[in-house]
């Protein structure tokens, strides 16, 4: 399943986050006069699929409060439990 959206897309980084494996990436946008990087994140199991994204300012970028950002996604993503 992430094999399959990461195919073609050479921005993609796979990672693996507790007992699923993520596809990966980052995307900058311009909304009026503010300039943002999404984040998104894809993972899946069987036949279920997540995804989960977030928006900073391209400012925050490799700051104290971003890293922190991706700490609480990775925890999120840990803690998907499929019955």
């Amino acid at each position: 399943m992430i094999s399959e959206e990461i195919a073609g897309n050479n921005i993609t980084i796979t990672v693996q986050i507790g007992d699923y494996k993520c596809a990966y990436f980052e995307k900058n946008l311009i909304q009026g006069n503010d300039d943002l990087l999404i984040y998104y994140w894809i993972t899946g199991l069987n036949n279920y699929l997540f995804t989960c994204s977030f928006v900073i300012d391209k400012d925050q970028e490799n700051s104290f409060e971003n890293e922190n950002e991706l700490i609480v996604i990775e925890n999120i993503i840990k803690s998907i439990k499929i019955n």
